[in-house]
Order: structure tokens, then C-alpha cells, then sequence
């Protein structure tokens, strides 16, 4: 659900009940016992029972805020218990949608030497781009990781690479044309890739993102933005 290594541990800013900054630092989140730690150099002492909020940002927009009272104020460390958590738009940018999709991704397959006639030096011929089934495992309005499974393909002329070879599809930098598949909005992007991957027979690929087409870059927006609320949500106000 969220881009950190961790799902429940983030970098965020402490504010008072009246949403005056008093400190950046780490937020720890405790789902279980339904508690906050927020570490820092310095965090400044307030009395138990106090409400004090913490907020996450995203693009300099606060994207989620976590509402509670002090439990345990010292000099670098505050907790907080009772929490309740609000979502607000923008968290769909930087919170992973992990539902796993259908999609297909157009890649260029590698340019071929051909002789036209004799005599002639070798001239390079640009294939057309070769069309691959994938599964989606996450998703942001901005990034897509997906995989290509050897398993998975059926057309013999597009198979992937043989795994001794460390063949990659697709080279960081290079732009993809990706398809998502309904429930997601139906819609092509180009796709730029940012990381590569080959584990087993599945190429895994992150890419960034380009969205020309403002129409399907809004309906993806409202569809993210309802998974992300239904699932990034860690402390509904009546537990």
C-alpha cells in the first residue's frame, strides 16, 4: 500500500492540536495496538492526555493524518494511543493499490542486422513491437510494477528469452506502451521503465507513468482513490 520499505513506518511531521508544526521526524504506526511513535532529535515535551496529530506528505500536500493523544512525551520520542487516521486525495500518488490487475505491455523487440543486396554493408531493421500479457501487482497514479511470466505466453513468436541468456525485455530508460485491463479504467500509456528484473521465468519491471491522455489519467485518479481509501485506512473512527 505505501511506497516505504516498510508499510507502517514513514517519514513525517508532528503538529499540535491546532496543526502548528513542532517537529520532523519518523513515524512508527503500531495497527494492533492502535498507537504512533514519533521519533526524532529533539521532540518537544508535552503533558499526557495532550492531542497532537502527526501528518504524512505527498507532493507537499498533506496525504494522511494521524489523530490521537500523548501517551509518553520525552526528548527525542512521543507516542501517541487512541488513534484515528483521515485520508485526503493525493494519497493515490503515493500509495500503492496492491489488487492484482490484467494488462499488456508493447515492447520493441531488438533490431536485427539485414542484407539488402550485395555488396551493400548490413543495415539495421527495427522490429515492431512484440505484445505481452501481464499481471499488474502494484499501482500508483505515477508508477506501475508488473510482471511478464514465460509461463504465461502462448504465442511462440513473442516467448520471452531463454533465463541463461539474463535477457531483459526491456532496458531502464526504455519507454513501454502499457494497457490496463478492466476493473481498471481502460486505457494506453506510455511507460517509462525505472527498474528490471528477472527472478525464476518472470521478468518484473517498475516504470514511471506518462499520461498524455488527461480523460484516463482522471478516471484512474478516481478509481485509485476509492481502493486507496477503502484500503490504506488503518484506524476507522469507530474501531
Amino acid at each position: 500500500m505505501y511506497t516505504d520499505p516498510t508499510p507502517y513506518t514513514f517519514y513525517a511531521t508532528l503538529q499540535n492540536e491546532t496543526g502548528e508544526s513542532v517537529a520532523d521526524g519518523t513515524a512508527i504506526i503500531s495497527v494492533e495496538d492502535r498507537t504512533l511513535t514519533f521519533q526524532s532529535d529533539f521532540v518537544p515535551l508535552y503533558p499526557i492526555g495532550t492531542a497532537m496529530q502527526v501528518v504524512r506528505y505527498c507532493k507537499n500536500k498533506v496525504v494522511h493524518r494521524f489523530l490521537g493523544s500523548v501517551f509518553l512525551s520525552d526528548k527525542t520520542l512521543m507516542r501517541l494511543v487512541s488513534i484515528a487516521d483521515i485520508l485526503y486525495p493525493g494519497a493515490e500518488y503515493c500509495y500503492w493499490d496492491i489488487h492484482r490487475y490484467k494488462g499488456t505491455v508493447k515492447i520493441k523487440t531488438p533490431a536485427q542486422p539485414q542484407e539488402h543486396k550485395l555488396f551493400q554493408r548490413f543495415r539495421t531493421r527495427q522490429n515492431p513491437q512484440t505484445k505481452f500479457p501481464i499481471t499488474i501487482t502494484a499501482i500508483t497514479l505515477e508508477e506501475v510494477l508488473f510482471q511478464v511470466s514465460a509461463s504465461n505466453q502462448t504465442d511462440k513468436s513473442s516467448a520471452l528469452p531463454p533465463r541463461d541468456n539474463f535477457n531483459m525485455l526491456a532496458e531502464i530508460g526504455d519507454v513501454v506502451s502499457l494497457h490496463f485491463d478492466t476493473p481498471l479504467p481502460s486505457s494506453t500509456v506510455k511507460a517509462i521503465v525505472q527498474k528490471s528484473l528477472i527472478f525464476g521465468e518472470e521478468h518484473q519491471y517498475l516504470c514511471n507513468v506518462q499520461w498524455d491522455n488527461i480523460s484516463q489519467k482522471e478516471a484512474m485518479q478516481t478509481y485509485l482513490w476509492g481502493t486507496i481509501q477503502k484500503d490504506c485506512t488503518l484506524f476507522p473512527s469507530n474501531p
